[in-house]
Parts: C-alpha cells; structure tokens; sequence
C-alpha cells in the first residue's frame, strides 16, 4: 500500500519511476533491490518502520544503514519516504528537486 502511493506520487509530480530495480556494484554484485529508481541516480524508499520494530529492529537498522552506505558510495542519492511524507505532497517536491539537483552534481 505504501509503496502504491509513493509510485502515484511520484507520477502526480512528474517524476517516471522504475519499481523493485536491482543495482549491482562495477564488478556485477548485487548491492540492493530499491523501491523505486528516478532518473540514473536517485533512489526513493518507502519506509513503513515496522522492519524496524521488535528484537530484531536494531539488526535491521544496522543491516538498512550498511545498504544505503554502499548504494550512496555507487553515487546514488536516496531519498526516503514514511506515511506521513505520503500526506505532504509539496515536502515530498522538495525531497526530490534537492535529490535531483544532488544527483546532477554528483555526475558533473
């Protein structure tokens, strides 16, 4: 449910959005599955928390943060999302003007 109103977010404000790509490292490994890939460089997450409730929420905090370390060392710029960004629709514009701008810049 989450991840369906990111990607029609995202549609509303213009942005084409690839679902569930796999990215992998120069060397072909695989580094991550993302919820969705914009332009060349940006990846938007939806988060929901509840991975992250639980024994085992640390691991898989630990776990999501070594993640975006190595997408972020591959040049991506991650942009991540809870419910309630899914209520602000113009805070969400920002989020992604700034990651864009960011993902330019990284290139360039």
């Amino acid at each position: 449910m989450g991840e369906t109103r990111t990607r029609l977010l995202l549609h509303d404000l213009g942005y084409s959005a690839l679902s569930q790509i796999s990215i992998h490292d120069e060397h072909d490994t695989f580094v991550a599955k993302v919820d969705f890939l914009v332009g060349r460089r940006v990846v938007v997450e939806f988060d929901g928390l509840l991975k992250h409730d639980g024994a085992d929420g640390r691991a898989a905090l630990v776990r999501e943060k070594r993640r975006e370390d190595r997408l972020r060392a591959l040049g991506y710029v991650l942009v991540r999302l809870t419910w309630a960004d899914l209520d602000r629709p113009d805070h969400v514009a920002r989020m992604m003007q700034r990651a864009m701008a960011q993902a330019r810049a990284n290139v360039g």
